[in-house]
């Protein structure tokens, strides 16, 4: 979307993403993308969706990988699809430092990556925080005065209002996180 400089949208467009979506990674297409700036450009990381057919298995499972896309125009383009340690990857947060790119990949046990030439390049694990735990990745880290801020969340998957729990009934809290510039979490 355009903006001016009161915030009123001035125009809006689709994102093309269609050549992704025809990818045997992305068959359901793309979804959560945090959009950030780095290396003079716009770029996005978000999940990719697809089903999988187990063996043996009645249902297909869903399978999602992080994918990192730059923004060229109108039309999102695959620089990546990150490493994957599990069937279902998702809320990765990016974090650009200088022309570093880095993303949070779990709150706890606390794991920041360092991307390079779309491979995990280094694994760091900064001091965790109790309020961490629990906790999923949301936004963007962006520096705010000499720190870092993002926000995270919890999913609740109880009654909510005296509705019975069925498990298909979500809810989501928030917490702003506060980081250091050595990735240590300053405060929840």
């Amino acid at each position: 979307a355009a903006l001016d400089m009161d915030l009123k949208v001035r125009g809006a467009h689709f994102l093309e993403d269609r050549h992704i979506r025809a990818r045997p990674f992305a068959l359901h297409g793309l979804q959560d993308l945090r959009l950030f700036a780095w290396r003079d450009g716009l770029w996005c990381m978000g999940a990719a969706a697809t089903h999988e057919t187990q063996s043996g298995a009645v249902r297909r499972r869903l399978v999602e990988r992080v994918v990192l896309c730059r923004l060229a125009g109108k039309t999102l383009t695959v620089a990546a699809v990150l490493p994957s340690r599990q069937p279902r990857e998702k809320n990765w947060m990016p974090w650009v430092r200088g022309d570093d790119l880095f993303a949070i990949y779990a709150q706890v046990p606390y794991e920041v990556l360092h991307l390079e030439k779309g491979s995990t390049h280094q694994s760091l694990h900064p001091a965790s925080h109790q309020a961490l735990e629990g906790q999923f990745g949301g936004t963007c880290v962006i520096p705010w005065q000499d720190l870092f801020i993002g926000i995270i969340h919890r999913q609740h998957r109880d009654s909510i209002r005296g509705a019975p729990a069925s498990g298909r009934l979500r809810t989501y809290t928030h917490s702003l996180v506060v980081y250091r510039s050595n990735f240590d979490v300053a405060a929840v």
